[in-house]
């Protein structure tokens, strides 16, 4: 046990304790003093003694304890009869001692904090608990301090609250809206922001809140939501999309995330933290990419049936074209053969629009005035939608010029302006506006930057449920009674837009009307518009060679039949690599190479790629009922010779001569 041996010590722990008499009594109470000494050496809090003058030049410290010496650093030596100031600095608090003497007055023990300084310089905060002791007498004696180094506590107190300051930052400004949820109150405790949606924290703090803007279809996989979030370990988090209703009116898709904060010893969540996102514009990007990624399934597929289908239709074609010839025109097999030619040439309709919607036709650009385009087709919409529509022709004010098929573009206008007039039975207008569309306003996912032409066709009619609008452009849907429409309409605009590189989609309310949007790249305002030049005269039939080549054997046989009939020599071929081998021993002595674009084993650009190499520039004459590569006929630039699949006599020999006519034309796949 320890026993002070510094007599102004003893006298300072003896002043503490009542008068000892000198009976048995007196020895339990010197035991006593011994143990309060050894408590007080061996215990955690520093404690500190001083002398009672509070005058000038102070007091003075009589004791401390081994904690004290290793909270200052400084030895007991060095510390008795100093005064207590030499831990305060040169920042000392004369206030102090008037507390002291307050306190005193008060009869009360007197409580503060203060930073200190050690021995080396080191500041430290210190929490202390000054206690005055009295004599037998009621004489002030003594002052003893017991005294706690809270300088790791303050620090972390004061790094929560620079945290939770940082955390009110970043909940009041991130884009989320976070709020704080009791479990036991069933309400929120914290919001990071004022409203939500349109609704204020009063409002949102309803129990039945989100009950209520909850989407209906959306209410139980979002409860199920909740329920996994307060069954999950504090720290983890759970994720759900569902709708809310603004108050605006307006379903908003939400990003809900759910977090324990805190669970009890049982571990039963305490507090969840929530996070909603609105990501309704996210969700719209998403609807539009899945819609184009099955519009281009489709198209792959209705591609593919066109194909096959246009090769059956060519030799149809071309075989009820020489049956006529052969047949007198009143008789019942001219009748008959017309009849085959005329249901085929629907059917020919019918694949167009299928590839088109495909983008599998081909296409001639040229510069083309918006403007002029509309205006051109003035007269011809006012006589398809009748005099009981309003046509109304809004053109923009600086000139735009995009580089366009007339022809595609013009029937993609006509098809919208007749299903606006099917729309307006009992009449109503028609609006043809053209805007440049900003880049900031364009909502397609897939489009390039760029300067864009916005033509929108609107009318007063009926308008489209959310449901139909979702399929318009699918090929064979349609809203129009049996026998009225193939359902095709839609889906060619869709296809010859997406073929110019540019968007369509539409919006529509029931009951208001219906706004078709042709979004189109533009050329800058200096782009010149070439006059089309003159249509070039054809002459039929020749005396040059020709490879054929055509992997369908009834198309091959047909052309070459009709080649032949127009005098020119023919050598066939199955596909590009019997091709190359027909070349190899006839090259000096072929014209022209007649081939179609899709073909096992080599396809025609692969096999004039091949000659190319063999015999530099050809005449070349591509032939398909569509291509997988996009080769449009543009102005300024080398050009392929194409025919559309399915052809007649005529069309073959036309587009055979045409090729024959060219110079020689260096292959460019573009």
């Amino acid at each position: 046990m320890f026993v002070s041996q510094d007599p102004t010590t003893k006298t300072a722990l003896r002043a503490a304790q009542p008068a000892i008499p000198s009976t048995s009594a007196a020895r339990a109470d010197q035991d006593d003093l011994r143990l309060y000494a050894a408590v007080i050496q061996q215990s955690s809090e520093a404690v500190i003694i001083t002398d009672a003058d509070l005058d000038a030049p102070g007091p003075r410290i009589v004791f401390v304890n081994p904690a004290f010496c290793a909270m200052t650093g400084y030895s007991k030596e060095e510390l008795i009869g100093q005064n207590p100031r030499i831990l305060q600095g040169p920042a000392t608090n004369q206030a102090v001692l008037g507390q002291l003497r307050a306190a005193l007055d008060q009869g009360k023990p007197f409580v503060g904090a203060n930073t200190n300084y050690c021995k080396n310089g080191t500041p430290y905060h210190v929490e202390w608990r000054i206690t005055p002791i009295y004599d037998d007498g009621g004489k002030l004696r003594y002052f003893a301090s017991n005294q706690r180094d809270v300088t790791a506590r303050d620090a972390a107190e004061q790094e929560l609250r620079a945290s939770e300051a940082r955390f009110r930052d970043l909940a009041t400004n991130s884009p989320d809206f976070i709020y704080i949820i009791d479990i036991g109150e069933r309400t929120p405790v914290y919001f990071s922001r004022t409203t939500f949606l349109g609704y204020t924290t009063a409002e949102m703090s309803e129990s039945s809140f989100m009950m209520q803007v909850t989407h209906t279809d959306d209410v139980a996989p979002a409860f199920a939501s909740w329920q996994r979030v307060v069954a999950s370990p504090p720290g983890s988090t759970t994720m759900i999309e569902y709708r809310l209703h603004s108050k605006a009116g307006q379903w908003e898709w939400v990003e809900s995330r759910g977090t324990v904060l805190s669970a009890s010893a049982e571990g039963k969540p305490l507090q969840v933290l929530m996070t909603l996102r609105i990501i309704t514009e996210r969700k719209q990007l998403e609807a539009q990419f899945l819609q184009a990624q099955k519009m281009e399934s489709i198209g792959r597929l209705a591609g593919g049936v066109a194909h096959d289908f246009n090769n059956l239709l060519t030799a149809i074609l071309g075989y009820t074209d020489i049956l006529l010839d052969a047949a007198k025109p009143d008789s019942d097999t001219y009748a008959d053969v017309s009849e085959i030619q005329r249901a085929a040439q629907r059917a020919t309709t019918l694949t167009r629009q299928l590839t088109a919607f495909a983008r599998r036709q081909q296409i001639e650009l040229h510069p083309l005035s918006v403007n002029a385009l509309i205006l051109d087709m003035t007269n011809l919409i006012r006589r398809v939608i009748g005099e009981d529509i309003e046509l109304v022709l809004v053109p923009t004010a600086e000139p735009a010029v995009m580089q366009a098929d007339a022809g595609r573009i013009e029937q993609v206008i006509l098809n919208l302006a007749v299903n606006a007039r099917d729309a307006m039975p009992r009449g109503g207008k028609l609006t043809i506006r053209i805007e440049y569309l900003t880049g900031s306003a364009q909502p397609m996912i897939d489009l390039a930057v760029g300067p864009y032409i916005d033509i929108q066709i609107s009318d007063t009619g009926i308008g489209m449920d959310e449901q139909t609008q979702q399929h318009l452009f699918e090929p064979f849907f349609t809203t129009k009674a049996p026998g009225a429409g193939t359902g095709l309409g839609l889906a060619t605009c869709y296809g010859i837009v997406r073929q110019h590189n540019g968007h369509i989609w539409a919006s529509s309310q029931l009951g208001i009307g219906t706004t078709f949007h042709i979004v189109l790249p533009i050329l800058d305002h200096h782009a010149k518009i070439k006059p089309s030049e003159p249509a070039r005269s054809s002459i039929i039939g020749g005396t040059e060679r020709i490879l054929l080549v055509e992997d369908e054997p009834a198309v091959r046989l047909l052309a070459a039949r009709i080649l032949q009939k127009l005098g020119y020599t023919v050598l066939e071929a199955s596909d590009g690599l019997e091709a190359l081998a027909v070349f190899n021993t006839a090259a000096a002595n072929v014209d022209l190479l007649l081939t179609d674009v899709v073909m096992p084993q080599m396809g025609g650009l692969a096999l004039v790629e091949e000659l190319q190499k063999k015999a530099g520039s050809q005449r070349v004459l591509l032939m398909s009922g569509y291509t997988e590569t996009n080769m449009t006929v543009a102005d300024n630039t080398a050009r392929l010779h194409f025919l559309q699949k399915p052809f007649t006599p005529q069309t073959l020999a036309q587009a055979v001569r045409s090729a024959l006519d060219h110079q020689p034309l260096l292959m460019q796949a573009v």
